[in-house]
């Protein structure tokens, strides 16, 4: 178990690398002072952070893109139980959640280290019980928190909290906590629950992750880098023209028309291909008989141009 505390002190033009390294167990190749290869650090850890931003917002914070795949390493589960007591769910009669906060504190600066060397010791007198016990449990609710059909990054993530709550239940099973069979399955479930309510989906984020950056352009620059098809102020200049914009399907709508140099601009952080296939299956992007960018010509170019078409009235609606 790692505790992390503070990761706004992070440098975030490491976020991102920080966290794949730690969920995937193994530290950077380093030499020896005498040039030869150092063993690499390799490490398996169940980690958490403490901070009060989360790690995408700490990604973003340095122009990096959110990546899914560091969503599902560094899962960001806010610390609020939703009751109005911060963090607990339930006080002991006339004490306040700081007062108990402070309780705890000294609680657990008198007494730690007990509960890990009995559960080892419990663990090691039967290994192979106590791995069949855990696989079980953990496998149930596994399933129990996903279903048969989910995307695998919840699924990864899924198993994860089902891996702590199986070894709350094993402890409990051999006596060492205290609390009734199913406390533990049932917290992991609630904070199962809570990341997927932040987290707004239970399938793939990227998509996700692509629209909103996509509204954030147009809804930045829609205006200021979009000229007007035959406008008829032709001295105004548009700096940093990304492409025209036009009346779409009715009065109310607009089209963008965006350069292909602009387009690789808007979607900077995704693959080209996968990002074109996401936009025009979100009807975001109307694509060409032939390809995506379709050949259009524009008063203001003099000549028909590759240009994607966007419509506006959907990248908008918020859908």
């Amino acid at each position: 178990m790692l505790p992390l505390d503070e990761i706004g002190q992070l440098d975030p033009s490491k976020a991102g690398a920080v966290a794949y390294m730690l969920a995937n167990g193994q530290g950077k190749g380093r030499a020896a002072r005498d040039g030869s290869a150092r063993a690499i650090a390799k490490f398996q850890l169940i980690f958490l952070s403490s901070g009060e931003i989360s790690l995408g917002d700490l990604v973003t914070e340095s122009g990096g893109t959110r990546r899914a795949g560091q969503e599902v390493r560094v899962i960001d589960l806010a610390a609020d139980a939703g009751v109005g007591s911060g963090m607990f769910e339930r006080l002991p009669n006339s004490v306040s959640a700081g007062e108990f906060a402070d309780q705890l504190k000294t609680a657990a600066r008198t007494h730690f280290g007990h509960g890990l060397p009995a559960l080892l010791e419990a663990i090691t007198a039967s290994p192979d019980d106590a791995r069949a016990k855990l696989r079980a449990i953990r496998d149930g609710l596994a399933n129990d928190l996903t279903g048969r059909h989910v995307d695998g990054q919840v699924r990864r993530v899924a198993q994860r909290f089902a891996l702590i709550g199986a070894a709350g239940e094993l402890a409990t099973a051999y006596g060492l906590t205290g609390w009734p069979i199913g406390e533990a399955a049932a917290a992991a479930k609630t904070c199962f629950s809570q990341w997927i309510d932040a987290r707004g989906t239970a399938g793939n984020s990227e998509p996700d992750v692509l629209l909103s950056k996509v509204r954030a352009f147009f809804e930045a620059h829609g205006e200021s880098r979009f000229e007007p098809e035959g406008r008829e102020n032709k001295k105004l200049v548009v700096r940093d023209r990304a492409g025209f914009r036009r009346k779409g399907y009715d009065e109310h709508a607009v089209e963008y028309l965006v350069f292909p140099e602009a387009f690789k601009q808007i979607i900077e952080g995704h693959n080209q291909k996968w990002a074109t296939d996401m936009l025009i299956k979100a009807n975001w992007l109307k694509p060409g008989k032939d390809c995506a960018p379709q050949s259009i010509r524009v008063d203001g170019l003099g000549k028909r141009a590759r240009l994607y078409v966007f419509d506006g009235g959907v990248v908008h609606a918020g859908d």
